[in-house]
């Protein structure tokens, strides 16, 4: 399974971006069925011996099961797709909260 596989499966899922201050969370949606939802929390960091600001995104909440057990339908999951699987997820997420802040 590759990082495209995945995100064409997520772009088959209707997605709702919702603001929450200071959260911001994404539903992930089949038809009327709601499969899951990830909350991120965008976060200004600033280093300590260089005044470098970065924005981080951590994750405050997750419910994607049924996300993952439509990836799984479409195509089977083996035991090293995990990893990718939830880097892609998380890098989709981000990309979808920096489009709407």
């Amino acid at each position: 399974m590759t990082e495209n596989d995945i995100k064409n499966i997520l772009h088959e899922l209707f997605v709702i971006h919702i603001n929450e201050d200071p959260f911001s969370r994404i539903d992930f949606f089949k038809g009327e069925d709601k499969l899951g939802y990830i909350s991120i929390f965008p976060k200004e960091t600033k280093g300590i011996k260089k005044p470098i600001v970065q924005k981080v995104y951590l994750v405050h909440k997750v419910d994607m099961i049924k996300v993952i057990d439509y990836i799984n339908e479409r195509i089977p999951i083996q035991e090293g797709d995990f990893d990718i699987i939830n880097k892609t997820i998380y890098d989709y997420c981000v990309e979808l909260v920096k489009r709407y802040q």
